[in-house]
């Protein structure tokens, strides 16, 4: 195992290197974690998708909208479970990895008691739904896999982050492709063995690779427990007050990016249409979804990675390392953006999906730039974590969030609604990008390796 920041000093105490050279080695494990996250995409997202024409093609249209609404809201809920605890470590992991005493304080005061409050709260929520409200009119038993399901994701959720983290892409990569391979072939196998397709069957197998997964994770964070200093000074700590500030408000951008998110348009659209055509925006959000979700893998994780590690330099090289993720952000949307308007539906059909003239391509465009716009908001939050300055991103995410529930009482037809409140997003989009050009001229700061 490499260590995490080498010749890096470990106390408040100004380093031999320059700003520069160290910019220039997390740069380089910026770009190793951009190649294996970028072999994770190409891997995780072929199989996927091939796996969704199946789907589309051979299950039935209600129960593959069933499904998809099912998966929808659980990863709606995995994000309020986990309540911003991920997106809040980036502007105090620095300090979390500076020795093994920092890292085990960390583990044994912020992520035991985390875990431990999910589990509670998720296996707590499911015995109030049996026994108050039908949902969706499923068992006590499938519920019961669908808090399960919500709980180990939420786990899975912050076990990668922490790996993300510490540049440590290259084991999350291969337990992702190899977790999607066996899921697949499972699905499939039970199929070819004669089992019909059914809710228990897509989650039971996801459930049983993710609780594999999460094990994994955690030995691989055993492991870079060992890499990391031996304790030489003392570091202090963020307050459990300072952290839970945060949090808080990257909960509030979180939830605000999930109600433009098709993890919440697709369950309000099956209110609206009904399962069946649920099942075809289900399919449209799975196809782009998969497409942005490849740039965003290969550029926003490890962007979040290097903003941890240069949050203590002066702000020319925090702004040196939002252009350098931008510029692989723009680049591998412009390729991707131009091989979906002109070549995306013929190369889906190609693969044998016929039935794709029932569903109206401009929908797939619609879903293509939601998940883009959304992209950019999750790089600019990380970049105004990196300052501390969350909160107000999450103060425009609630003004955005209110002006679109006004909307919402208007009584507006569905399609207009959602291009509306899609607009409204947008022109906050424009606002934050205006705000960080003129911050760029910031004085140059004094290098401390830790404040």
């Amino acid at each position: 195992m490499q260590k995490d920041v080498p010749n890096l000093p470990s106390c408040d105490t100004p380093g031999k290197q320059t700003e520069e050279q160290f910019f220039k080695s997390y740069k380089k494990r910026f770009f190793s974690a951009v190649k294996w996250n970028t072999f994770e995409s190409l891997g995780y997202q072929f199989i996927f998708v091939l796996h969704q024409i199946g789907l589309f093609l051979y299950c039935d249209r209600a129960l593959y909208g069933k499904v998809g609404i099912l998966f929808s809201a659980c990863y709606v809920a995995v994000t309020l479970l986990v309540s911003g605890f991920d997106g809040g470590l980036l502007p105090f992991f620095k300090k979390f990895i500076s020795d093994k005493k920092s890292f085990k304080t960390f583990l044994l005061k912020y992520v035991g008691p985390q875990l431990i409050g999910m589990i509670i709260g998720a296996y707590f929520l499911w015995i109030v739904i049996i026994n108050t409200h039908p949902f969706f009119e499923l068992s006590s038993v499938t519920l019961f896999l669908l808090t399960t399901f919500i709980v180990v994701e939420g786990i899975k959720k912050i076990l990668k982050h922490l790996l993300y983290l510490a540049f440590y892409n290259r084991y999350t990569a291969l337990y992702e492709v190899v977790q999607i391979i066996l899921y697949v072939l499972t699905v499939w196998g039970c199929r070819w063995l004669g089992l019909p397709f059914s809710v228990e069957l897509f989650f039971l197998p996801f459930i049983l690779y993710s609780i594999i997964f999460c094990f994994l994770c955690a030995r691989t964070l055993s492991h870079y427990y060992q890499s990391l200093a031996l304790p030489s000074c003392f570091i202090a700590l963020p307050s459990a007050k300072t952290f839970l500030i945060i949090r808080l408000s990257v909960l509030v951008n979180q939830v605000s990016r999930a109600f433009f998110s098709s993890n919440f348009l697709i369950p309000l659209f099956a209110l609206h249409g009904g399962f069946q055509e649920a099942g075809v925006l289900t399919f449209a959000n799975y196809i782009t979804h998969a497409c942005t979700s490849f740039f965003q893998k290969i550029a926003l994780s490890p962007a979040e990675a290097l903003f941890s590690r240069v949050k203590q330099f002066s702000f020319v090289f925090h702004y040196r390392a939002l252009v350098l993720v931008l510029y692989l952000f723009c680049t591998l949307t412009t390729v991707l953006g131009l091989f979906v308007f002109f070549k995306g539906q013929a190369c889906a059909q190609a693969l044998g999906c016929v039935s794709l003239e029932q569903l109206t391509w401009t929908v797939i465009i619609f879903f293509f730039l939601i998940h883009l716009l959304e992209s950019m908001f999750i790089l600019y939050e990380k970049f105004f974590l990196m300052h501390e300055r969350v909160k107000l991103l999450a103060l425009g995410n609630v003004i955005t969030c209110l002006a679109c529930y006004l909307l919402f009482l208007c009584k507006l037809p569905f399609f207009i609604l959602v291009g509306s409140c899609v607009f409204i997003r947008f022109t906050f989009f424009i606002f934050l990008s205006f705000l960080i050009y003129n911050l760029k001229s910031a004085p140059i700061g004094t290098f401390k390796a830790l404040k």
